[in-house]
């Protein structure tokens, strides 16, 4: 039987090492907690950051401040480049361009469910590709350096949201402007910052990567556009006190934070960038969760979804769904195979105490 710690968990211990009990609580066996700050101390950073970033693209602070026209400078640029991208593919006219809209939709959330589905029993990257019987390479072709690929294929969501964005900043209201930088702020994130943070990591196959590169363009443009252009309760000045909208909000804010905290706690495990080895995590929302970091995002585009109350959204979420949940049954399932002592941790895969 595996060593307790000193707070009653069991060490890890992964059925192809033998056993070893650490020497003192602070071997590198035993699970510390993250070193970025507490659960409490990342959700305070998520909305001090939504604040601000809502506050400093409001129009009237840039009149107030003098700078209304670099506000003014930017839309027009950004309307220059959607007006020419618009028209190579012949949707000047606003009713081609809705029903475009929709098919895209419509084509995101079923591309993805079957993506979810397929890569879930064929192993495709990370520790879920151990073991597997496929050769990954000849299936998926060669692999991108994982700090790479993460830029590469997350960058267009950002890049085509965001200047969706900045083309009608000047005529956007409150709620538009929060719901907009909510998913900005994620893809700022995983474009950006997550990438760097990375530790070690086995490269994604292209194949993978490119698929990416194609959701999160199509999803940008979705996104970006139904929130500026083509839902009507978004731009009334009601909606940002309407319940759906604030309870939205909360679920995405309390999504984004367990997703973060997550994360870290999951790099943290790692005491190299060349570290091989696998280890249990421990802390905030892994307590009760196998795959809290995936729980995580997909309570924030529930959320996202709920505070948009709009078909593209709607779409987000249930691609996201199809996508993250049978990766996050195959992730408990790999722990409760890789180490003896997981079940004894009474953690399920994606629902506390559910499922």
């Amino acid at each position: 039987m595996a060593p307790l710690s000193p707070n009653g968990l069991w060490y890890p211990r992964s059925r192809s090492n033998s056993p070893t009990k650490p020497s003192s609580p602070h071997t590198k066996n035993y699970p510390t907690p993250p070193s970025s700050g507490s659960f409490e101390t990342f959700a305070i950073r998520q909305i001090i950051a939504l604040t601000a970033l809502t506050a400093l693209t409001s129009p009237s602070l840039h009149h107030k401040l003098g700078t209304h026209h670099v506000l003014l400078s930017a839309s027009a640029w950004a309307g220059t480049i959607v007006q020419t991208v618009v028209g190579w593919f012949g949707l000047a006219d606003r009713s081609d361009e809705m029903r475009a809209h929709s098919s895209v939709a419509l084509w995101l959330t079923l591309t993805l469910g079957v993506s979810g589905l397929i890569l879930t029993r064929v192993p495709s990257y990370g520790k879920l590709s151990d073991g597997g019987s496929w050769d990954i390479g000849w299936l998926y072709g060669p692999g991108i350096p994982t700090k790479m690929a993460w830029v590469i294929q997350e960058t267009p969501a950002f890049a085509i949201c965001g200047i969706l964005f900045l083309e009608a900043i000047d005529e956007l209201g409150l709620a538009q402007r929060v719901v907009c930088l909510m998913f900005l702020l994620h893809y700022f994130h995983r474009s950006f910052v997550y990438p760097l943070q990375i530790r070690g990591g086995k490269p994604i196959p292209i194949l993978l990567c490119i698929c990416a590169i194609a959701f999160c363009s199509a999803n940008g443009y979705i996104q970006g556009r139904a929130i500026t252009q083509f839902t009507p309760h978004l731009q009334s000045a009601s909606w940002a006190f309407d319940p759906r909208f604030i309870l939205g909000s909360f679920v995405f804010l309390l999504g984004r934070n367990v997703n973060l905290h997550s994360d870290d706690v999951l790099r943290n495990l790692r005491s190299s960038s060349d570290s091989k080895e696998y280890k249990i995590p421990y802390g905030g929302a892994f307590k009760y969760l196998s795959a809290a970091n995936m729980c995580g995002e997909i309570l924030e585009w529930i959320g996202f979804g709920i505070a948009c109350w709009n078909s593209a959204g709607l779409a987000f979420v249930l691609a996201t769904v199809a996508n993250l949940g049978p990766r996050a049954v195959a992730t408990d399932r790999w722990y409760r195979r890789k180490f003896d002592e997981y079940a004894g941790l009474n953690r399920r895969a994606l629902i506390p105490f559910v499922y």
